[in-house]
């Protein structure tokens, strides 16, 4: 997987990319909006990205982001996956909003 450099990071922020970071076994992530969701978008490079996971508001994307280790799927409410090995919807209880913030900034 890429690393992630300055000049990587300033291409990435040009293209609209935030909170650009790397996870182990992930390689470099960000948050990007796309026209009807906010995506935690996972393997980005110059070219691209390996693929995303949607969420509703940039709220629950950052939140995500924030609280990953890269192991299996980010454990927060995402809707669908897309990207390498296809798409899939993730099925889960919404959780109040309010009750995720608390959760990440303990």
């Amino acid at each position: 997987m890429k690393e992630l450099t300055e000049e990587l990071r300033s291409h990435l922020k040009e293209e609209g990319y935030l909170e650009i970071r790397e996870i182990p076994g992930r390689g470099v992530c960000a948050i990007r909006n796309f026209m009807y969701t906010w995506g935690l978008c996972i393997g980005i490079d110059e070219t691209g990205y390996y693929g995303r996971y949607c969420y509703e508001s940039p709220y629950e994307a950052f939140a995500a982001l924030s609280v990953w280790d890269g192991k299996d799927d980010p454990q927060l409410n995402w809707i669908r996956y897309k990207g390498y090995g296809g798409e899939r919807w993730h099925y889960c209880q919404k959780i109040p909003y309010e009750w995720k913030i608390q959760k990440t900034n303990q």
